[in-house]
């Protein structure tokens, strides 16, 4: 594949595409970034700082698909991931409600050592990266020590 730099090179005065006209451009470059500054570094910052960019749904439609329950913490790191496992452990306690035909707030009603809080929150910490203590606020269960111990599955 060949790539015409021709229209570029013309438009900034750059007679030929050869050893001399890459190092004229090469130094026009430069003095742009020198000249510019960063001033568009605050536009790249998003993309920079997450694996993700586009539609704000764009995270819910990967969650459907099945594709973001992937995401490896090693590689896609930071608030993206978070973002992932919570929407995973919501969809996790849902099946789990689902199952046993009951609503949250029934589950958050029951006590704090409750074996079906124990077991749910067994299996979120198995199945996602949420902490014990972010499990323990969404399941009412009190001190997140109270959730330790929990053997019912899914």
């Amino acid at each position: 594949m060949w790539l015409r730099v021709d229209r570029l090179f013309g438009d900034l005065g750059i007679k030929k595409d050869d050893a001399r006209g890459r190092k004229e451009f090469r130094e026009y470059m430069e003095m742009r970034e020198v000249q510019k500054g960063n001033a568009e570094e605050e536009l790249w910052k998003d993309i920079r700082r997450g694996w993700r960019f586009g539609a704000e749904d764009f995270l819910d439609r990967l969650l459907e698909k099945g594709i973001a329950d992937k995401a490896d913490p090693a590689i896609h790191g930071g608030e993206a991931v978070g973002e992932t496992m919570e929407a995973r452990a919501g969809r996790l306690i849902g099946e789990f409600l689902a199952k046993r035909k009951m609503g949250l707030e029934e589950l958050r009603a029951r006590p704090k050592g409750d074996k079906l809080k124990t077991g749910l929150a067994a299996e979120l910490r198995k199945r996602t990266t949420m902490t014990v203590a972010w499990i323990a606020d969404k399941l009412n269960a009190g001190a997140p020590q109270t959730l330790w111990g929990g053997t019912e599955a899914l």
